[in-house]
């Protein structure tokens, strides 16, 4: 069966990625559940040779369909998920950095316009990283639930350097480092693979 590649339209929304040694939570094909680093993740599969590979958006390189699966939340109801990833990308970024806190000094760090997830009126929500302020609740994966817990602080830096996330189908999210839950993005607009994205 020939599979049809998807097709790279423009970019948008190609600000909202994360540090690449903030880690995340993966399941294999075999069902083995793994913690590591966006860098890594990102290096290993490329090394895999069936997975596609392609640039795209200019410098930004993107693997199309890893055969792997994420730590999710589902938004409505509020529960962990297990969700494939649709894709993996890393690409060079410029600008300002926000490390997030909390109060109990779990921390993530990601560019300023990254979707994080903040929990309001009994809703998960959803609010750009330099938007966030001390005292606001974000999710958590905590044996085996979703918890939350109030920023305690946000610090920005300018930085030069590699960024990466991954788009995650039906939930859009993913645990982070210390099990943090942040909402996923992708920088381009594609078709051809039965799914369309506009930077999440």
């Amino acid at each position: 069966m020939t599979h049809k590649q998807p097709t790279v339209l423009s970019r948008v929304g190609s600000t909202e990625c994360l540090l690449g040694d903030e880690t995340v939570t993966i399941q294999s094909e075999t069902g083995a559940h793994r913690v590591l680093s966006l860098s890594l993740l990102f290096a290993e599969q490329l090394a895999l040779h069936r997975v596609r590979h392609f640039q795209a958006g200019g410098k930004t390189e993107l693997i199309y369909k890893p055969t792997l699966h994420a730590l999710a939340v589902d938004m409505r109801e509020q529960k962990p998920v297990w969700k494939p990833v649709r894709y993996l990308f890393q690409r060079p970024y410029e600008g300002r950095l926000i490390e997030v806190r909390t109060n109990d000094s779990r921390s993530v760090t990601v560019t300023e316009q990254h979707p994080m997830l903040v929990f309001e009126g009994g809703q998960l929500k959803i609010r750009p990283a330099a938007e966030l302020r001390p005292g606001d609740r974000i999710p958590l994966y905590w044996q085996g639930t979703v918890a939350t817990i109030p920023v305690k602080i946000t610090d920005a830096r300018h930085a030069a350097t590699t960024v990466y996330s991954m788009e995650v189908d039906e939930a859009h999210t993913f645990a982070t480092s210390f099990g943090i839950y942040v909402h996923n993005c992708i920088p381009f607009r594609v078709q051809g693979s039965g799914f369309g994205v506009q930077g999440f």
